[in-house]
């Protein structure tokens, strides 16, 4: 094969990959819109109407400048590397010249702390296609890694201080996820969800779970719902403004071997390019959904969260009366999904039973969108596989 022919080969493989990367979001958007309407008679709530569930006001956010020792701090934090993003300013480059461009940087990011704009130069990112699994000649196949402006993470690491601080002096963040939280981790999620299923065997309960996976879920967070959940939560004023616009009118382009794709902007879900601000989004879009199934799902119903990994616990001493509470918890846990426009992937959901003995229970008979939701004797949870009997053994 010639250069020429290479080079097309190239170019009509990246413009796929951008095609792909850009409405993989969208199409989930609009699956959710046209073929999953969300009733919602029974719990009377609006899709992200916050105020309509609970009856709380939040202080609003004290937004203060940033400081040349506060830059410097974060530089140093940051990672040797030499990977470089659309400013093709690498890490190590940063970290090296840390003492020089502080103060400019500094005087910078107050700029745009007092006028609520995000630099537009910081919205651009480079998306590198990673295979993942299958065949190499189908796009469904790689997942996007995302390149972000070095100068961008620095930004971004002074945004989620301030939303972190505003978040924990008020008590948003729920104690259930237990994802981007300090000093929490997968041991804690872990020993949450066996000590549940532990306390439920030896009070003489059936104990039964549902483990929920989410198409694409950091890509799929709408801008419009996130923007209203973080006003509710006192991210007024300038500090909306400022995450409005890093929101908004980002661009990526995706980067092979030998060829660039140009730029294309991006729609209004999240972007790839994910960072402190991203996991600190997640976390609020989905803090309020354990207060929601404890309000409206059945008693002694537990939610574990860690990022996008949800899983829900249930019991009784009936194991009918445990089938039925299950499919309420599914029933709710879709509708919350759809009113926050993200989509449950049936194929990789799932539905176990625990028990103290071998074949002591029924199998559960759980229904999602007229189909059976699949039943388990095992489950991955956390690189842990956990099995009907509580069995845990390590993965890799």
């Amino acid at each position: 094969m010639d250069e020429n022919n290479k080079e097309l080969s190239s170019k009509i493989n990246a413009e796929k990959f951008n095609e792909y990367f850009i409405k993989m979001a969208v199409n989930i958007s609009e699956k959710i819109k046209n073929k999953n309407k969300l009733n919602t008679n029974n719990t009377n709530y609006s899709p992200y109407n916050l105020a309509q569930l609970y009856n709380l006001k939040y202080n609003n956010i004290n937004l203060h400048n940033t400081s040349t020792s506060e830059i410097l701090k974060i530089v140093k934090n940051l990672a040797w590397k030499n990977s470089q993003g659309f400013d093709e300013i690498p890490l190590k480059l940063l970290k090296i010249s840390a003492s020089f461009i502080a103060s400019p940087l500094c005087f910078i990011i107050n700029k745009s702390l007092s006028t609520g704009i995000f630099p537009d130069r910081m919205k651009y990112s480079i998306i590198v296609p990673l295979h993942k699994k299958c065949v190499i000649n189908n796009v469904a196949n790689f997942r996007p890694i995302s390149l972000l402006p070095s100068f961008s993470k620095i930004f971004e690491k002074v945004i989620y201080k301030r939303l972190l601080m505003h978040f924990q002096a008020n008590n948003i963040l729920t104690n259930d996820q237990f994802g981007f939280r300090n000093k929490l981790s997968t041991t804690n999620a872990i020993f949450k969800l066996t000590n549940i299923i532990l306390s439920t065997l030896n009070n003489k309960k059936k104990c039964g779970g549902i483990f929920f996976d989410l198409e694409k879920a950091f890509d799929c967070v709408d801008h419009t719902i996130l923007l209203s959940k973080l006003k509710y939560y006192g991210i007024k004023g300038r500090m909306h403004l400022l995450l409005e616009s890093y929101l908004t009118n980002r661009y990526q382009r995706v980067n092979l071997i030998i060829y660039s794709l140009n730029g294309e902007k991006l729609p209004k879900v999240f972007h790839r390019d994910r960072f402190w601000v991203h996991f600190c989004f997640w976390s609020i879009v989905m803090t309020y959904l354990p207060s929601f199934i404890k309000r409206f799902g059945p008693h002694n119903t537990s939610i574990i969260l860690f990022a996008d990994d949800t899983s829900v616990l249930t019991n009784d001493l009936n194991f009918m009366n445990l089938e039925n509470k299950l499919s309420i918890a599914l029933k709710l846990m879709n509708e919350w999904f759809h009113s926050n426009m993200l989509l449950l992937n049936p194929d990789k959901t799932c539905c176990v039973k625990f028990s103290a003995k071998q074949g002591y229970l029924d199998n559960l008979n759980i229904t999602y969108v007229n189909n059976n939701l699949r039943e388990q004797n095992d489950v991955k949870f956390l690189g842990l596989m956990l099995d009907n009997l509580d069995n845990v053994e390590k993965t890799h």
